[in-house]
């Protein structure tokens, strides 16, 4: 009896276990081909020495992480473009949403990084003039902040809609899609154990497209491009200027943020278990 039941549910999980082997051997891939191109492109550059060649090659992978990790989610869109008209039609409710979460995302953003500063983790030394650099370089957080959120937007979209379909229970739906999502972020990152126990938690506050989106963009745009704070090993110049306690660490390996993420969690799922008894009993 019992192997009947976890048949019909494995037959279930077929559908989504496809798209999300195929997002994954897609990313890998892409990650793949990218790194040959650029190994073979340093390995054949005459101008400067061996050592240099792979120095400049993983300071230009670490530097430009974000920006293939996007083209990959981006051109993986092609293969599930129909589905971008249901996102288009619900496009007024889910504008609201996506405001609303994002509001959500910054407020709890600045909220950890003040608490941060003022615990001592971290110290504020001002803004950032940028003078003696050019225009591209100024606003560069600009362009990093685009990246992110095409990412964000691109990665909840195949997971949180496409993937979603395709699943039938909530318990099926929390593991395989924030699994999916882990794995597509290792890929291209290589996070340590801290930035993936945040990055579990992040994914587990909101579940829907629209709130997930909105909240991890605004989110990762402030204390990486706002903020300039390391994250996933990338550094980078933003608007206001935070020194850590300790450099190399990542903002997602901070312990706080994982506490601060647990009560959010906790709240919200409180709320919501609260709503659905009083619409149960009016």
């Amino acid at each position: 009896m019992w192997k009947a039941k976890l048949n019909r549910h494995f037959a279930k999980l077929i559908p989504a276990l496809r798209i999300s082997t195929f997002l994954i051997l897609w990313n890998g891939l892409f990650h793949s081909f990218t790194l040959a191109i650029l190994l073979f492109w340093s390995l054949t550059s005459e101008r400067v020495s061996a050592l240099n060649r792979m120095t400049n090659l993983n300071q230009f992978l670490s530097e430009n992480q974000i920006l293939f990790a996007t083209l990959s989610s981006v051109s993986a869109l092609i293969f599930f473009k129909d589905h971008l008209q249901e996102v288009w039609r619900n496009r007024r409710s889910g504008l609201t949403e996506l405001f609303r979460s994002g509001l959500r995302g910054a407020g709890f953003g600045t909220l950890l990084m003040l608490a941060l500063i003022l615990k001592g983790d971290y110290d504020f030394l001002g803004f950032s003039t940028q003078i003696n650099l050019n225009f591209l370089a100024a606003y560069a957080w600009i362009f990093r902040a685009f990246l992110i959120l095409c990412f964000i937007f691109s990665t909840e979209f195949l997971t949180r809609v496409v993937l979603h379909q395709r699943l039938t229970t909530v318990r099926s739906q929390l593991i395989l899609e924030n699994l999916t999502l882990i794995l597509i972020y290792s890929i291209w990152f290589s996070p340590k154990p801290g930035e993936i126990l945040s990055l579990a938690l992040c994914f587990l506050v909101f579940r829907s497209f629209w709130s997930s989106a909105g909240f991890l963009a605004s989110f990762f745009i402030l204390i990486h491009a706002i903020l300039g704070l390391n994250f996933f090993e990338n550094e980078t110049v933003g608007i206001f200027q935070l020194r850590g306690n300790r450099l190399d660490e990542s903002i997602l390996q901070n312990r706080h943020l994982q506490t601060l993420l647990l009560i959010l969690l906790l709240l919200i799922r409180y709320a919501k278990v609260r709503l659905r008894k009083e619409s149960r009993n009016p």
